[in-house]
């Protein structure tokens, strides 16, 4: 298969998909509705853009991207959740087609024959896992949640990514920054694509100019980020990304939560802190009472310093496995799936772990991307949804591991 027909097959899918889905909106009696949407919804009626949470309105509590787009639908025909849903099925479809090339890419550096001759295909197989990944699907169809916005964002700069490492042009280069200053605003977490960003390009430039390209980018995204800090600073007389911070910092060091945000028996993270206090909390403003968790984790670290070694160690078992009472905010429906889940995604880290050992070196630019989010995602707390995001990534290296195994088989059969 070449790389066009890869293309056409790609797009005929995600528009087949998207008219399923659409049709699907109209039988879809319940959304589940999340802070993006109470953050929207107070912006058309109040312009303003906050969340109530721990007793008092919180003015950065989340990321300003998707409530924004969000706000821009529902103030232009109405509160109708189900439009958030159809935003989700259009950057869901968006974020399928450009992962097409990025993967097509990787496929090409691979050298290994089973991968590099088969690389149309693998990268099409990839982005199809992509399209029909059933959790990923979940968010998209039932969920009001930043993930789909998140999903879209991370392949949008994968994609400016792929488009500079083809043509290295100060436009190529200015896009891509661009496309990563809206992606750590979506998320400042994938400040990690910058990683992949370095790895991708070419080794014919020096490590000076590498790095000088590197350090461009980021002063670009941090230039877009920029507006979101001076807006927080404007309230809190302080610059700050989030307020939450300070509260997920403290939550993944709980060894009750295995540094999740619900306990192994399904309650929730509240119960680890007395009523009185919380009333003291709640009298506090959102970035007091973000520095308030902050004086409670440093307290904790320095009444047992090896909890925190620990706890980052049970959160990175969390993020590659599985954490205790996993799926618990789920429904009855989707729990019983969850073992079935489980026995797909060992499968599928068994082959990626597989692919490593056999691609080595050529491996480092497709697996820096979940590699690089693990570690910094367990400085925080850790929920399935944050693998979530890299499955596809695991599993373009799974069909990579197939190939490999198939044209090896073949050529010895045919010796």
């Amino acid at each position: 298969m070449n790389y066009n027909k890869a293309k056409r097959i790609l797009l005929l899918s995600v528009i087949t998909w998207l008219i399923v889905r659409v049709v699907i909106l109209f039988l879809i009696h319940h959304v589940n509705l999340f802070e993006v949407h109470d953050i929207a919804v107070n912006m058309v009626q109040t312009g303003e853009m906050k969340y109530f949470f721990n007793g008092q309105f919180n003015y950065n509590y989340q990321f300003p991207v998707y409530p924004s787009l969000l706000f821009i639908l529902y103030k232009c025909f109405g509160i109708i959740p189900k439009l958030g849903l159809g935003l989700n099925f259009l950057l869901h479809s968006l974020a399928v087609l450009m992962s097409l090339p990025f993967f097509y890419l990787v496929a090409l550096t691979i050298k290994i024959e089973g991968v590099h001759k088969n690389s149309a295909i693998i990268a099409l197989l990839a982005s199809l896992a992509i399209l029909f990944h059933p959790l990923i699907n979940y968010y998209a169809l039932l969920n009001i949640h930043p993930f789909i916005c998140d999903l879209f964002f991370l392949m949008l700069t994968l994609f400016c990514i792929t488009r500079y490492q083809k043509g290295p042009t100060n436009k190529n280069l200015l896009l891509l920054a661009i496309a990563f200053g809206f992606t750590i605003l979506d998320r400042p977490t994938l400040v990690i694509c910058i990683l992949p960003f370095f790895l991708s390009l070419n080794a014919s430039f020096s490590f000076i100019n590498r790095l000088l390209k590197t350090l461009i980018v980021l002063a670009i995204g941090f230039t877009i980020l920029s507006p979101w800090l001076y807006r927080n600073h404007t309230i809190y007389h302080k610059f700050t990304v989030t307020s939450s911070t300070g509260q997920n910092l403290w939550l993944g060091i709980q060894q009750k939560t295995g540094g999740t945000t619900a306990l192994t028996n399904g309650s929730n993270y509240y119960s680890l802190i007395q009523p009185e206090e919380w009333q003291s909390i709640s009298k506090l403003n959102s970035e007091e009472q973000s520095d308030y968790f902050k004086d409670k984790y440093k307290q904790t670290i320095d009444d047992n310093p090896g909890l925190l070694v620990k706890m980052y160690l049970v959160k990175l078992q969390n993020f590659w496995l599985f954490r205790d009472n996993m799926g618990s905010e789920y429904s009855q429906q989707v729990k019983s799936l969850i073992p079935i889940y489980k026995w797909i995604y060992s499968f599928v880290l068994l082959l990626s772990f597989i692919f490593i050992l056999l691609a080595k070196r050529e491996a480092r630019l497709i697996f820096s991307i979940p590699l690089s989010l693990s570690l910094l995602q367990a400085v925080f707390y850790i929920e399935t949804r944050h693998r979530l995001i890299i499955e596809p990534i695991l599993i373009f290296m799974a069909i990579s591991t197939i190939y490999i195994i198939a044209s090896t088989l073949s050529n010895k059969k045919n010796a």
